[in-house]
């Protein structure tokens, strides 16, 4: 953000013996009645938690009894640092123990739950962005923009996570999330040159780093835009070699049609 704080990062996590269906009983008929936001505000009072981190994107069915935790922000982290990392792995962990009674205590479905592992690294949401030939921006995705070199169509949104657990902070996220998406059918393109750090030759990049603004970074960052930009970056590297050209003489045309032939989505 404007003060150079990231993205807070996420130890994942895995658990068992969850009652999913009291979950989703419980969905349709307490939790209406009382929100999420209001239950974790409860926990805060209670100093369930050691922050106050109102977002908590959730937990995520993944079999019969169990579920994939996205759950927990680790403020303060620098992704590029060592001892950092190493920092955000230990609080990580203390974390989960902090949710694991939060679950227990205040959503119903989750009573008997057990953490079986943790994520081997850490889910790091933002780091360092190249300046590539073009700069996707936020207008792009406003526009539902056309390129005449795009590598593929991408329609998450906007989703900056939080960089500080306050409720100014927080908000903020809401409005964006809410308003900055699109619709079904809707989506941008990805140019090629979104791939091409400036003055490097024959270096791609795929990912969260590409060429782009804070905006498309809080859209691309997630992992089909990883699978898009990848492809394309191997495809061209490919491409590349084959013809014994460098990454700026590559025909555009040629790769996009290689992609679709692969089954990219271009219209």
């Amino acid at each position: 953000d404007k003060k150079r704080n990231l993205m807070p990062p996420t130890l994942c996590s895995q658990w068992v013996n969850i009652d999913w269906p009291r979950f989703y009983e419980f969905c349709r008929t307490e939790l209406q009645k009382k929100s999420l936001d209001e239950r974790l505000k409860e926990a805060f009072k209670k100093n369930i938690f050691t922050t106050p981190d109102r977002h908590l994107p959730g937990m995520m069915r993944a079999g019969e009894n169990t579920g994939g935790g996205n759950i927990g922000h680790i403020f303060g982290i620098d992704g590029t640092d060592e001892e950092s990392l190493t920092r955000a792995m230990v609080q990580g962990r203390k974390l989960l123990l902090e949710y694991e009674r939060f679950y227990k205590k205040y959503l119903k479905g989750f009573e008997k739950m057990e953490l079986v592992n943790t994520g081997s690294l850490l889910g790091v949401r933002e780091t360092r962005r190249i300046i590539g030939d073009y700069i996707l921006n936020l207008d792009d995705f406003k526009n539902r923009a056309i390129f005449p070199d795009e590598i593929g169509r991408y329609s998450y949104p906007v989703d900056i996570h939080p960089s500080a657990p306050n409720d100014t902070e927080y908000e903020k996220f809401r409005k964006e999330f809410s308003e900055l998406r699109h619709k079904p059918g809707e989506s941008y393109g990805i140019p090629y040159r979104c791939l091409l750090p400036l003055k490097l030759k024959n270096v791609f990049v795929a990912g969260r780093c590409i060429s782009s603004d804070r905006y498309i970074q809080g859209s691309v960052r997630v992992m089909p835009a990883c699978y898009i930009t990848g492809q394309a970056a191997g495809t061209s590297a490919a491409l590349c070699s084959d013809k014994s050209i460098l990454s700026r003489q590559l025909d555009t045309k040629k790769l996009r049609d290689t992609l679709r032939n692969n089954g990219v989505y271009l219209p």
